[in-house]
């Protein structure tokens, strides 16, 4: 695949699905295909043909009509600058500031927090802690670490994306997930054990 790409010189492109940043569309084929992935996120795919004919109408959309052109803003390069530094792993090293983060982007606070509000209707530090949370739930579904292991440092992993109060943490934890850290590594140890079945079942 990396060859092809390389072929059409599709670099940016490349780039973009190499770091999930997503791709910038307002033509009208793209939006219906956003939303129609929105919808069946939530419901289930039930036939496959809808996405295949609005991804093909995307593909085939012209882009010298005008009304076609997505420029990007400052706004969204900003965002995404910020969301791929907070992903960036720090072992060792405390969390960042809003102060610290302001300056590794070159951005003024103010200028980050409108890009934010912007974007996503939050300030910074909700937008900071959201995408740490989803970080801590990515760490206590990690399929590679025992349950035990998991259970045993949940608390250091919280403090490690920077939640200091284990309490505050747990009930903005399951504001947002709608479970707890326990539930969610239960979970994870449960979705292990099913895979390893199948994977045993496929061997014998």
């Amino acid at each position: 695949m990396k060859e092809k790409i390389d072929e059409m010189n599709a670099y940016n492109a490349y780039a973009r699905i190499e770091e999930c940043i997503g791709i910038d569309s307002n033509s009208d084929a793209s939006f219906q295909l956003k939303k129609l992935f929105q919808y069946h996120f939530t419901k289930g795919v039930a036939k496959a043909n809808g996405f295949y004919d609005l991804a093909i109408a995307t593909l085939e959309d012209s882009c010298e009509l005008p009304n076609y052109i997505t420029e990007r803003s400052e706004s969204t390069e900003l965002i995404e600058d910020l969301v791929k530094l907070l992903h960036e792993d720090r072992p060792g090293l405390p969390p960042l500031t809003i102060g610290e983060i302001s300056k590794y982007l070159n951005s003024e606070q103010e200028s980050l927090g409108q890009a934010c509000r912007s974007t996503f209707n939050m300030n910074t530090l909700d937008l900071i802690k959201s995408i740490r949370l989803e970080q801590v739930k990515k760490s206590y579904l990690n399929p590679h670490v025992p349950r035990g292991l998991k259970q045993f440092t949940k608390q250091h992993n919280a403090l490690y994306y920077g939640f200091k109060n284990w309490n505050s943490f747990q009930r903005l934890y399951f504001k947002t997930f709608e479970e707890s850290p326990e539930e969610t590594i239960d979970k994870a140890s449960k979705m292990s054990v099913l895979v390893s079945d199948l994977h045993r079942g496929s061997m014998s």
